[in-house]
C-alpha cells in the first residue's frame, strides 16, 4: 500500500492498494493512473501477487495482495532506470507551509543481486529528478517512510520509484 499525508491537519494526498483496475501498461489506471519509464524490454513494471512476482531464483513471501514489481529475473535486461511514476500531486494546501508530507509505503525490498531502490521526486514535469529516499533492505515485507516535507507548497510533485539492477542480473 502507498500513501502520500501531511500530517500537521491530516490530509491524505493519495492512495493506492494495487486492488483496482489496471491501464494498458498494466499499473494502477484511473483516478489513481501511474505512467512508467524505463530502458527495460519486459513492460517495466507489473501489478500482481508473490507468485506472479517471484522466479525460479528469487522468492517474494507472501503479502497481503497486490503490489507492483519489477524484476530482472526474466529479461535479463537493462533495469537502471526503471521508474513507477504516480500521478501528480499538489502539495501547496498542505498545512500551509508547515508541517510533515511523508510518503509511506510496505515493501518487499531485501538488495539482493546488487539491485537498488529509490523515491525520487520532480517538480518539473520529469526532466529532473531528486533522490529524495533509498530504499533499506529488509529480510521481509515493513513500512517505510520518506520524508517530502521539502516538497511543501509545491504544485505538480511527481514521487517515482525507481529500481536500478545496477548492470547485476537480478
Amino acid at each position: 500500500i502507498v500513501g502520500i499525508t501531511g500530517s500537521a491537519n491530516a490530509q491524505i494526498f493519495f492512495t493506492e492498494d494495487y486492488e483496482g483496475t489496471v491501464g494498458a501498461n498494466g499499473l494502477p489506471d484511473a483516478p489513481n493512473a501511474f505512467t512508467e519509464t524505463g530502458l527495460s524490454t519486459d513492460g517495466i513494471w507489473v501489478v500482481g501477487d508473490e507468485t506472479a512476482a517471484t522466479s525460479p531464483y528469487y522468492t517474494v513471501t507472501a503479502g497481503t495482495g497486490n503490489f507492483a514489481f519489477t524484476n530482472d529475473d526474466n529479461c535479463n535486461c537493462d533495469k537502471s532506470d526503471d521508474k513507477m511514476i504516480l500521478p501528480a500531486l499538489d502539495f501547496a494546501a498542505a498545512t500551509g507551509g508547515v508541517g510533515t508530507v511523508a510518503l509511506t509505503f510496505d515493501k518487499f525490498y531485501n538488495a539482493e543481486y546488487a539491485g537498488i531502490g529509490t523515491i525520487e521526486v520532480s517538480i518539473d514535469g520529469g526532466t529532473i529528478w531528486t533522490t529524495a529516499g533509498t530504499l533499506t533492505a529488509d529480510a521481509g515485507w515493513v513500512n517505510q517512510s520518506v520524508d517530502l516535507a521539502p516538497y511543501i507548497l509545491e504544485t505538480n510533485v511527481l514521487v517515482a520509484f525507481k529500481y536500478n539492477d545496477a548492470a547485476v542480473w537480478g
